[in-house]
């Protein structure tokens, strides 16, 4: 899990999550793939197809360039030092920004891709490549809220509705590991899902060998909804990144389906790290 791949549209919150992913590739001493996916340029009629590739190929180096210079500007504001050996910069002319994304990150054998998320306009909470993103790419994916700042991670929450979570724990336990960070599998009981007894969650660290496991059980005893449970448990735990495993259809619908899970992330302003459920063996 040690090949980062984060993309910036050079907005705001694009450029945030490139220093959210500059410090997260140093603390896991891995690799960086920085990337921005560029418009291609309007056809014109009067121009001819190599007048046309021209200019296609200097909108791209030109967008190279202001993404090289941003990276640089990033390493210096945040004190560290760029190894031109673990950090690429890659710029792509395209029409759609989230197949973009995936082919690149798919080519560079990404583990983990970074984005920023967009905040709330109208009704739409994420931006419309980060939630596509999260319900589409094979990848696991790290959204970043706007203006959150990277801090040492070193507590991960994975709600969990205690169905296939012994193998859901497989695929959190490599990033907990490299960076030394507890796993706190914490299913909220709300009577939507059958969780198991507590005595049946024991060796969860056993299955998937590692130790830093704790197995918490909320229950709702206020008439809480679950993202309500949810935002308490993380105002009074305070976690640096939580872990869910989208699914349109599932007996946690109220909690996965796509527009839940965007008011979800906007709501507890925290880094959301997503494995799709069908992508689980």
């Amino acid at each position: 899990m040690k090949n980062i791949f984060v993309s910036t549209d050079f907005s705001g919150t694009g450029n945030n999550a490139v220093k959210y992913a500059v410090h997260y590739a140093k603390a896991i001493k891995g690799r960086l793939v920085i990337f921005h996916s560029t418009h291609l340029p309007p056809f014109k009629p009067t121009l001819s197809e190599a007048e046309y590739l021209k200019l296609e190929k200097n909108t791209e180096e030109q967008q190279q360039k202001t993404l090289d210079q941003l990276v640089d500007k990033i390493y210096r504001e945040q004190g560290l030092k760029r190894d031109n050996k673990k950090v690429s910069i890659v710029v792509k002319n395209s029409v759609f920004a989230m197949e973009a994304i995936v082919s690149v990150a798919k080519a560079h054998h990404a583990d983990l891709i970074i984005v920023g998320t967009h905040g709330a306009t109208g009704l739409k909470l994420f931006g419309s490549t980060t939630s596509e993103l999260i319900f589409k790419a094979e990848t696991p994916v790290l959204a970043i809220p706007p203006r959150y700042h990277y801090k040492k991670i070193e507590t991960i929450v994975y709600a969990t509705d205690f169905r296939n979570t012994a193998n859901e724990l497989r695929c959190i336990v490599p990033i907990a590991k490299l960076l030394k960070a507890t796993i706190e599998v914490l299913n909220l009981d709300h009577g939507l899902s059958s969780a198991k007894p507590i005595l049946e969650t024991k060796d969860l660290a056993k299955q998937v060998s590692f130790k830093k496991i704790k197995v918490i059980i909320q229950k709702d005893k206020h008439g809480l909804t679950i993202v309500e449970l949810l935002q308490r448990y993380i105002k009074s735990h305070r976690p640096d990144v939580i872990v869910m495993f989208p699914e349109e259809r599932s007996l946690f619908d109220k909690l996965f389906v796509r527009s839940k899970t965007e008011k979800l992330v906007y709501q507890i302003k925290l880094p959301l790290l997503t494995f799709l459920k069908s992508r689980v063996k």
